[in-house]
């Protein structure tokens, strides 16, 4: 959940430092979100915690953010940013914004399938131009 924090984050620090067309709007960072907490908070929701739990002492163990963990966690950030950016750019010199935004989600959220040939399509673009998808 962090990466994806930190690319989205990342991603519209440089979008609005450079004076560019949003990557992402609103309601793809809530998907995103909805996407990467729901399975950790169910999870969490329907352990069942032990019966007694409160008569244990607190147990204390290093920190809670170690630093090899926080600078895993941020370069991942980073780089689902610029990847984010490099679909989001790909898609936009091909037809428009719009379809930059479209790009980046397909890229993301249907990579495993792009590998397949069957799954292939041509698709009209806006513009009239052929698409591979």
């Amino acid at each position: 959940m962090l990466v994806g924090n930190i690319a989205e984050i990342t991603t519209l620090f440089f979008a609005t430092l450079f004076n560019w067309d949003a990557p992402l709007l609103a309601v793809h960072i809530l998907w995103v979100n909805l996407a990467t907490s729901t399975l950790p908070a169910l999870a969490l929701g329907v352990d069942p915690a032990s019966k007694n739990i409160m008569k244990h002492k607190p147990v204390k163990t290093g920190t809670l953010f170690e630093k090899d963990l926080v600078w895993r966690v941020i370069t991942q950030g980073i780089f689902v940013a610029m990847m984010t950016l490099t679909a989001y750019f790909i898609g936009a010199s091909i037809d428009n914004p719009l379809t930059g935004q479209t790009t980046w989600r397909s890229a993301f959220w249907h990579y495993p399938r792009c590998l397949e040939p069957s799954t292939s399509t041509q698709i009209q673009s806006q513009s009239g131009r052929e698409l591979l998808a």
